[in-house]
């Protein structure tokens, strides 16, 4: 992908710090003084990824053709946004353990629409969970339990469930003030919908050996995110 990149699609940027040689007194100083310090509130071993969530968000909007916004001050409370200027595309980034990732949603991704569009992103890493059932029957519905039931790989299913979910409030904005036993996820039909308001998004899906993530945009998008594989060796 090039730092030119045009497109209209919505893109969704991974990157793996696993191999990753962390160096805090380097890369602190490259974060924004409100990031640096959401960092370093950060239990150690969680800092690397909570620092390349904002070099990512940075690379990414030089990636899709926006580099004034790689220097445009975030608001990092609640859903993060862009304090000043106006962004001719939303985003919204999750990072889990050495997973980091970035959505970024250009104006025009729907026909006919000339404004930003919402949207959401969760990522989890694969992981045994010893309550994984208690939490279940705590934040999925009847039918997600069977469905979940029903799957070879229970801890991937489970996490391709509640990222689904977790996607859904980002990308409303609620946050976990939200209920996710209130989020309906139908992965037939890509959809997230609120049972208690009926709205609804796409989600879309993706997954890595050790990950997976999920994409949640506007109902009516009409493309499903690229895919675009970042080694962090490259984030400047």
């Amino acid at each position: 992908m090039s730092k030119t990149m045009n497109t209209d699609s919505p893109v969704l940027f991974y990157t793996d710090l696993s191999t990753l040689a962390w160096d805090e007194d380097a890369t602190l100083p490259r974060l924004s003084p409100a990031r640096r310090e959401i960092v370093l509130r950060r239990p150690p071993k969680e800092r690397p990824a909570a620092a390349y969530a904002e070099l990512l968000l940075h690379y990414a909007a030089r990636e899709c053709g926006y580099p004034s916004f790689a220097e445009t001050e975030i608001v990092w409370q609640g859903k993060p946004y862009f304090a000043k200027e106006r962004a001719p595309f939303s985003f919204n980034l999750s990072h889990a353990g050495n997973t980091v990732a970035v959505l970024l949603c250009p104006a025009g991704t729907n026909s006919g629409t000339e404004c930003p569009h919402l949207c959401g992103m969760d990522c989890e890493e694969l992981r045994p969970l010893r309550n994984m059932d208690a939490i279940a029957r705590k934040m999925f519905t009847e039918e997600e339990r069977a469905w979940l039931d029903t799957q070879n790989d229970r801890i991937r299913a489970f996490f391709r469930l509640w990222t689904a979910k977790e996607a859904f409030i980002k990308y409303t904005g609620e946050g976990f003030s939200r209920p996710l036993a209130t989020v309906l996820t139908d992965f037939y039909a890509r959809c997230a919908t609120a049972s208690d308001s009926g709205v609804s998004c796409r989600i879309y899906h993706f997954e890595t050996e050790n990950a997976v993530l999920c994409a949640a945009l506007d109902a009516d998008t009409d493309r499903p995110p690229v895919f675009c594989t970042v080694p962090a060796n490259r984030i400047p």
